[in-house]
């Protein structure tokens, strides 16, 4: 555990959750992107690129200086976006 207790690091968390947790994630966002690809969509990356719809004030605390971009949705190929609610990684592991 570390002191600092501004924000949570990646060794706070418990060990049985970091036991494999970079193949789990690996095959989570494989598994949600086959499933969007068995859709009928176009991703036009093999890895995501993360972010929120809209503000989210929680992150804001996660570092010193936050920045964010706001990119209009009409920005966006459609066919390559998916939008999950929540974090999907959470939602798609298999324990």
């Amino acid at each position: 555990m570390t002191n600092n207790t501004d924000s949570l690091e990646f060794n706070d968390l418990p060990p049985q959750f970091l036991k494999n947790f970079l193949q789990k994630r690996y095959d989570a966002v494989k598994n949600l992107r086959d499933k969007f690809i068995s859709i009928g969509s176009k991703p036009n990356r093999s890895a995501p690129v993360y972010f929120t719809l809209g503000a989210n004030e929680s992150m804001k605390t996660w570092k010193k200086k936050p920045a964010v971009l706001i990119i209009p949705v009409s920005e966006f190929d459609l066919d390559a976006v998916s939008f999950t609610y929540g974090d999907s990684f959470a939602g798609l592991i298999q324990n």
